[in-house]
């Protein structure tokens, strides 16, 4: 049943993620700043990293989560920077990778020092910011959008963290153990698929 759902998953993210890209358009009619906030929200590759972060540090406790969160803001705010200026960073697919090593890590639970964390957290929050470059037409809504999607993707952070730190229970625990398998599943799947496109044909 497990391996099912994590195939389903998979198959729905194909469905969305895109070829590499960089530049990302504003959805129509909802303003500059809330189509930023929701941009790491609907980005497969994105969310799946932010959320096995989320799960990763919430899994040890409020030191990591505090570590992770300030990391991830701070690296971020520096891919954001990058990306306003228009410096292209790694493709989507480093993204995938991440959140294929941060859902096994979940799954596993093993212990992991809080600089590991750090680490981890910086390179989610530059590889999330470089990659959220949007098409706009003003430096104004430039700004705004990428003020959005930095607080989108920490709001992520923080409500992934936030569910793993909060449940107790072992089944709840277990709960969450497989839900990092799913992010794996889903990030090496969708990586496979990706990279199997890029190979040329015999």
């Amino acid at each position: 049943m497990t391996r099912r759902l994590a195939v389903t998953l998979a198959a729905v993210l194909l469905a969305f993620v895109p070829d590499i890209a960089h530049a990302h358009a504003p959805i129509p009619g909802i303003g500059d700043f809330y189509s930023g906030m929701l941009h790491p929200w609907i980005v497969p590759p994105h969310i799946l990293a932010i959320v096995g972060l989320g799960l990763l540090t919430g899994q040890r406790g409020p030191r990591y989560i505090e570590i992770s969160l300030l990391t991830f803001a701070a690296s971020i705010a520096l891919g954001l920077v990058g990306a306003g200026y228009g410096i292209a960073g790694p493709p989507e697919t480093a993204l995938l990778a991440l959140a294929a090593v941060e859902g096994i890590t979940v799954a596993a639970f093993p212990r992991l020092p809080r600089p590991l964390c750090g680490v981890l957290a910086f390179t989610t929050g530059i590889l999330v910011g470089f990659d959220s470059a949007p098409e706009t037409p003003t430096l104004r809504a430039t700004l705004m959008a990428l003020g959005g999607t930095g607080i989108g993707a920490s709001l992520a952070l923080v409500y992934s963290a936030g569910l793993a730190d909060y449940v107790k229970q072992p089944w709840q625990q277990i709960g969450v153990r497989v839900l990092g398998s799913w992010i794996a599943a889903s990030s090496i799947l969708v990586l496979a698929l990706a990279m199997a496109g890029r190979l040329p044909s015999r």
